[in-house]
């Protein structure tokens, strides 16, 4: 069901976001998944526990999210640090030869969590 309203909450572990008004919240492990109304664009947060860096955060929330995942690492663009994060990374991955199919993978590393 979609969402009436911009939604506070949290994964089971504790990392609070704001689900957006019309897209749908699902919850389940480490993971918070919201789907846009088209259904065609999922944002997850995963919290992956510790992890040596973002590219290891990454794999691990992966695995996590989505077991299934298997797309090559195109690009790592770092990402200036900021609000408590040490370590931040956006990751774009090889797609399918279709240019509206699009795969990021933004990567937050902490000294007290990873998502």
């Amino acid at each position: 069901m979609a969402l009436t309203a911009d939604t506070p909450t949290q994964t089971a572990f504790g990392t609070a976001f704001t689900a957006p008004k019309g897209w749908t919240l699902t919850s389940g492990g480490r993971a918070a998944t919201v789907t846009a109304p088209e259904g065609d664009t999922r944002i997850s947060v995963v919290d992956v526990g510790p992890a040596a860096d973002a590219a290891a955060a990454t794999v691990r929330a992966w695995s996590l999210a989505r077991p299934d995942f298997r797309r090559a690492v195109k690009l790592v663009t770092p990402v200036p640090a900021r609000e408590g994060w040490d370590e931040r990374q956006s990751i774009s991955y090889d797609t399918s030869t279709t240019p509206s199919c699009r795969t990021a993978r933004p990567a937050a590393h902490g000294h007290r969590r990873t998502t």
